[in-house]
């Protein structure tokens, strides 16, 4: 199981946060022990994204790794959106490289 560094502080702090980390973790490894997770960013973990013929990878919400940015970092949404694109979202980092999901958002 990798950890990419994706973020600006990557380590997380609380007891609670590394619960979620290792459960993260473990749910990952249940697919494949190879899928690389983007540090720092488990709130925002959604699941792992299968297909045919690819490696299974994980799979974060753009928008909370964004607001993740803004209340850990204390970035502006426009700081954050320009760290993530480029950092985050932008880094290639292999075959395993997390997805990142930007919600359609239905408006009526």
């Amino acid at each position: 199981m990798g950890v990419v560094n994706l973020s600006r502080k990557p380590k997380t702090s609380s007891v609670a946060d590394k619960k979620v980390a290792e459960h993260v973790r473990e749910f990952c490894c249940g697919f494949d022990e190879e899928i690389l997770l983007a540090d720092g960013f488990n709130e925002a973990f959604l699941g792992v994204i299968e297909r045919c013929a690819s490696k299974p990878v994980a799979c974060y919400d753009a928008e909370r790794c964004v607001k993740v940015l803004m209340e850990r970092d204390e970035m502006s949404h426009d700081e954050a959106e320009e760290f993530f694109d480029f950092n985050t979202a932008g880094a290639y980092v292999g075959e395993y490289t997390p997805y990142f999901l930007y919600r359609f958002k239905h408006e009526v």
